[in-house]
Parts: C-alpha cells; structure tokens; sequence
C-alpha cells in the first residue's frame, strides 16, 4: 500500500511540474477563442503547425487562417483578415507557467485585448501590471509627450485628436511586449504630428509582472 502511495505521489508530482510547449497550448485552445475554425480545420491546423508555418487554412467564414510564427512558447496566428492572435507563455518566478493571449483587430483600428490563462485555459483575473483601460485619461496620459520644440497648445490641440484612446500590443522575439497608442484615421499631415508625441512603451516580464 505504501509503494502505491509513493507511486501515486511521484506521477502527482511530475505531471503537477511538468512543462507546456505552445504545440501544448494549440491542441487545449477553446474553441471560442477562434471560433472561426471546426474541429476537422482545426486538427488540420496543428498537423502541419512545425512542418509548414506559413500554410493557409480555409476557414468558416471563406476566409483563410494561418500560423504566421511559430516558437517553442510563442505562436502569431492570422484568424481572418479582420483579427490577428499572439499567444506566448510565460514562466513565473515559482516556476508555473501562465498563458498570455493577444487579440489584436485590424479594423477599423488596430486594436488590441490582452488576457491571461492558466495552462488549463482558466481565466487569471489580473493584468500583470500592463496598462489598463480602465481609466482613458491615465492610459492617454501614459503614451504621450510633448517635444521641448512643441508649443504646449499646439500639444493639447493634437492630444484632442486621439479619441477614441485605443492600444495596440506585440510581443517581439526577445519576448518583450510593445504596447503603442493607435492614431484614430486622420490626413497624413495630422498623422506625422501625432507621431511626434506619441511614445511607445517596452514591457518586460519578470516573473511576477510586466515593468517597463
């Protein structure tokens, strides 16, 4: 009895420690998470996901779904021409590892939603420190700046332009995550202004939180 305790408590241990790949997170994805693809264009996908990252799958909506970027803890997948996916793991300092998960839409504006799972796709209610929505002024606020060469009521009639106050994320391969404010559609004129007072932030995950 004892021998199958400690038998018990050693597969209990490994599998509680053992480590996702991304190949692991594809295969577990919800379905509403790309609703757009059935069971059958979804095995379709994850055959091929190592072997062709560029291969096209004809989605339900007569579009097409694609990996565009695969890495052992990273994956960018085109959803349809509308909506865009990022999703990386990331290991915490205790060891676990959670799930990020990047919805980006392209139009009308470049637009991005950020969530966190844990690595049976349960929802982590937290945002790891990333700026929030929440509050438009602050998140205005925090990606704007006005140039020592800029009148101050020229800056503040540009900051009258940014509405609404939308954010766009990507994670580049070093694993940093890019979080930039989007340009409402403008004349290209206005765009070069807004341009000069916008700054991008760089956020780095630490293994608790995001820091700049």
């Amino acid at each position: 009895m004892r021998k199958l305790f400690f038998i018990t408590f050693m597969v209990f241990c490994l599998s509680s420690t053992a480590k996702i790949s991304i190949s692991d997170v594809l295969c577990t994805i919800p379905k509403d998470i790309i609703p757009s693809l059935n069971d059958e264009q979804h095995s379709e996908l994850l055959l091929n996901r190592e072997t062709n990252d560029s291969l096209k799958i004809k989605n339900m909506l007569d579009g097409f779904t694609s990996i565009d970027s695969i890495a052992p803890d990273f994956v960018k997948i085109s959803v349809s021409m509308a909506l865009d996916l990022q999703i990386r793991i990331l290991t915490c300092n205790d060891s676990t590892q959670i799930i990020c998960l990047v919805k980006t839409y392209t139009t009308p504006m470049l637009e991005s939603m950020v969530s966190f799972y844990n690595t049976d796709w349960s929802t982590l209610h937290k945002n790891f420190d990333l700026p929030s929505a929440n509050n438009p002024d602050a998140l205005l606020a925090s990606f704007i700046q006005r140039p020592d060469t800029m009148q101050v009521q020229t800056f503040n009639n540009l900051c009258k332009f940014i509405e609404p106050v939308v954010i766009s994320a990507d994670f580049s391969e070093n694993a940093n995550f890019y979080y930039n404010l989007t340009i409402p559609p403008t004349s290209n004129d206005k765009t070069d202004e807004l341009k000069a007072i916008i700054k991008p932030q760089i956020f780095k995950w630490n293994g608790d939180n995001f820091t700049l």
